[in-house]
């Protein structure tokens, strides 16, 4: 460098080897800087610059430039052009150690879960941050500890020197033979007691850097294996999230409430998403399961899938692959669902639709790991839920109501069978026909109309606690409609439902049951509508079991108290014992014959006047998750009431502006239901999307989500 006409030289004078650090500050002026060099510099000679600091503002920082000792300038400067400017110099110079400094990065590791068999390696930086030259003998970097089997060390080309500021690595494997949490130390021993004079006993340093890892087998070998993504980390244990292609960021992610589109888990409370409205077209990432290990039979893989009408133009889509190792390169090829509705596999309305493709036979009686490829061509977003590895179909269990005939071999139906509480309401039309199966493995059910049935007609199965839906309403001159893929050895029994509307004949907001002051139980029950409608039976058991239950009344219960649009019944049951534990169901009886069941309620005859001793008796007060959600056309706004009470249930719009509202007035606490079909309050059906419903009683409040697709 050469000098201007505007800079300003100091000389100073360095003891020892030393850092320096500082600022220079500008109290007028701007673009400063600070030049070191070992020599004033001329026009014919430049002298070379050791370091610098230079900014555009008014503050100049220096920091750590490491000088031997001797006599060198500080050139005070600015620029483009000469000007004068006052300034403040605060310049620090720290003696460098003469000793070696032994410094580690990192100090310690975790390596976090790897599966047995595998390894994971991780490599440690040595720096001597002091003077001198740190010495290592190779022979004295070892692994100790109580699984230092576990652990290994790649071996050195040669002991290691390092002289100041000079690095060395030294890379460390954990591969774990067994599942189990592991822990060992890489033991370190230099020579930097030998060098101080205070330690000539020949005595050296020894540093322990601590190591972590755990032994886990995410492997599956029981089926089916489900995951719904609900749990808080993602991707969930075992599952690989990575990026595939593209200049975006290509990974999954886990959300609760999904936009572009607007969406709602299809059960749970989250969902997997692969972020095509961000990510640039060409953008692709894969979401891969734990290893599966299958056995004799035969599998499918399922899986529900968003699909939606925005961004017609731009085809994202979910391909699914298979395959015996983790690259996708070497999977097969599965199938693909686009996005849009329009693109296949084709479908009506935006919603949420079930998807089974099988998995090579090449696969089986081995391990293998399932791949969902989300790849973005800059359209809205793509979700999926509930996945599962399941066998696959041992065939069809149809269901024909004007022609029962044979089931398959290890398959049981039989009319009758509980109603879902999200089906009911007002039935104003043919009574609803429902069955119950008994099976075990997979089976694809099959429904068929009515052959006297001259109308739309609706279909839903229960299966454990979810309920699925037909394509409802289904056209007249469709005669049938497939459940595909129904798990019964997970689900247990599964109820058929077959109606002519979306509800059935009787819609209950409440069902208790409490001692009385003479020590009898009390059973209450309310209704919103009746069509259709017989009366009712109580029936009471020992256990859970209802076809061990008997029937109390001696005929059929007919006649309630009318309160505005609801009706209220009860029932005295005075034939029980102190200490005894009675179960109790509500059987709602329809004009057709149909038997729908309410219950258990669960009570203890304790003693104690007014003290239900029934876990069913709601012991908070809370707005639950509507059901179904997303809807269309109406849902269920479920609570429940520790205590009787005013309620009010509102409904708004992501504007804020209110959509509906609903009270009632509690006289008994217990779980209740208000079903809200779609529509304003002047009865008019609302747009499909996001509404927002909240719940009032006394002090409590409480707000949730749910969308209507259409």
């Amino acid at each position: 460098m050469t000098l201007g006409g505007d800079d300003m030289v100091l000389r100073f004078t360095l003891a020892v080897n030393s850092s320096l650090s500082g600022t220079l500050t500008a109290v007028t002026g701007s673009y400063i800087g600070m030049l070191f060099t070992q020599a004033i510099p001329n026009p014919t000679t430049p002298a070379p610059l050791l370091g610098s600091a230079t900014n555009g503002g008014t503050v100049a920082t220096l920091t750590n430039l490491e000088l031997a000792a001797g006599t060198y300038y500080l050139i005070l400067s600015t620029w483009p052009a000469p000007q004068s400017f006052t300034f403040s110099l605060d310049l620090t110079a720290t003696p460098l150690a003469t000793d070696p400094v032994f410094q580690i990065n990192p100090t310690a590791w975790d390596y976090g879960q790897v599966m047995p068999g595998n390894s994971v390696a991780k490599v440690f930086t040595i720096t001597n941050t002091g003077g001198g030259t740190l010495f290592i003998d190779m022979d004295d970097v070892t692994i100790t500890g109580t699984h230092a089997d576990q652990f290994s060390l790649e071996a050195l080309a040669a002991d290691i020197s390092l002289v100041r500021n000079a690095t060395a690595q030294i890379t460390v494997n954990f591969g774990p033979e067994s599942e189990g949490i592991m822990t060992a130390n890489l033991q370190i021993i230099d020579n930097i007691a030998e060098t101080k004079a205070s330690q000539r006993s020949g005595a050296k340093s020894t540093h322990i850097i601590q190591l972590d890892g755990e032994g886990y087998d995410p492997s599956v070998s029981s089926f089916p294996y489900a995951e719904s993504f609900d749990g808080s980390t993602f991707a969930p244990a075992g599952w690989i999230n990575q990026q595939i292609s593209g200049p975006g960021e290509g990974l999954w992610e886990r959300t609760l409430v999904g936009t572009n589109p607007d969406c709602l888990p299809h059960s749970g409370e989250a969902m997997a998403e692969f972020n095509c409205y961000n990510y640039n077209d060409g953008t692709s990432g894969m979401l891969v399961t734990p290893p599966l290990s299958f056995g004799d039979a035969d599998y499918q893989v399922s899986f529900w899938m968003y699909r939606d009408s925005g961004y017609s133009s731009e085809s994202d889509q979910l391909n699914v692959y298979a395959g015996a190792i983790t690259n996708i390169n070497a999977a097969t090829w599965l199938g693909t669902v686009n996005r849009h509705l329009d693109l296949e596999p084709v479908v009506d309305e935006a919603g949420w639709y079930k998807y089974s493709f099988p998995i090579p036979e090449i696969l089986m009686k081995g391990v293998g790991y399932i791949f969902f490829e989300g790849v973005s061509d800059w359209g809205n977003n793509i979700f999926i839920d509930d996945v599962s590895i399941e066998e696959a179909s041992q065939g069809v269990i149809p269901i024909d109501p004007g022609n029962p005939g044979m089931p398959p071999n290890g398959v049981e139906f039989t009319p009758g069978g509980p109603v879902p509480p999200a089906l009911l309401g007002e039935d104003s039309g043919l009574p609803a026909l429902i069955y119950t199966i008994s099976a075990t493995g997979v089976w694809d059910v099959l429904v068929l109309k009515p052959m006297d049935w001259n109308t739309d007609w609706y279909c839903w199965i229960m299966a454990g606690t979810q309920l699925l839906a037909g394509p409802n309403p289904i056209p007249s001159t469709t005669p049938d409609y497939t459940f595909a893929g129904v798990n019964f050895d997970a689900k247990g029994d599964v109820t058929v439902v077959v109606n002519d509307n979306q509800t059935l004949p009787v819609e209950l907001s409440s069902f208790t049951a409490v001692l009385t002051a003479d020590m009898f139980v009390r059973i209450a029950w309310m209704t919103e509508s009746e069509t259709n409608h017989l009366g009712y039976n109580i029936l009471r058991g020992s256990n859970d079991s209802v076809s061990l239950a008997q029937r109390l009344n001696a005929s059929i219960i007919d006649e309630g108290t009318g309160l505005g649009s609801q009706v209220s019944y009860d029932f005295t049951d005075a034939e029980v014992d102190a200490g005894s534990t009675y179960y109790y169901w509500l059987e709602s009886v329809d004009l057709g014959g149909l038997s729908t069941l309410f219950g258990p309620l669960t009570i203890t005859v304790s003693g104690q006047p007014n003290d239900p001793g029934a876990p069913e008796i709601p012991s908070v007060t809370q707005l639950q998750t509507a059901f179904p959600n997303p809807f269309n056309p109406s849902t269920s706004l479920r609570y429940s009431l520790k205590e009787a009470g005013k309620v009010r249930l509102e409904i708004y719009n992501l504007k804020g502006q209110l959509i509906r509202r609903f009270e009632h007035d509690h006289q008994h606490p217990g779980y209740y239901q208000q079903v809200w079909d779609g529509k304003d309050a002047q009865g008019n059906n609302v747009t499909s999307g996001v509404y927002i419903y909240r719940m009032v009683t006394g002090k409590y409040s409480s707000s949730r989500k749910m969308v209507l697709s259409k």
